[in-house]
């Protein structure tokens, strides 16, 4: 299995982690981050791309994290459905180098 490509930068603040659309799992709707990270249940970020996001995610738009192990997340539309597990459903990888900004 190939490893996965992360880099993490701390800047004010704030946490970005980038990662390549083969982080992408549309069977499981996750996203696989480096382990240690400081993303939790509910935490709110953004994304931002070189290419295109994955299908069913969008740009300028607030996402909170479903932590659902050390190296993997799942994304929803809101708080409440974040504590609920509820997940959005991610149907394509997009293409390029995608940022989380929390």
């Amino acid at each position: 299995m190939t490893q996965p490509i992360f880099s993490t930068q701390a800047k004010s603040g704030a946490t970005e982690f980038r990662f390549e659309t083969r982080n992408v799992d549309l069977s499981a709707n996750t996203i696989r981050i480096p382990k240690n990270s400081t993303l939790i249940t509910a935490t709110a970020i953004t994304l931002t791309t070189t290419g295109t996001l994955p299908t069913g995610l969008a740009l300028a738009t607030t996402y909170y994290v479903i932590k659902v192990s050390e190296t993997s997340i799942k994304l929803a539309t809101s708080a409440n459905n974040a504590n609920a597990g509820t997940a959005i459903d991610i149907t394509g990888q997009g293409a390029g180098v995608h940022t989380i900004n929390s």
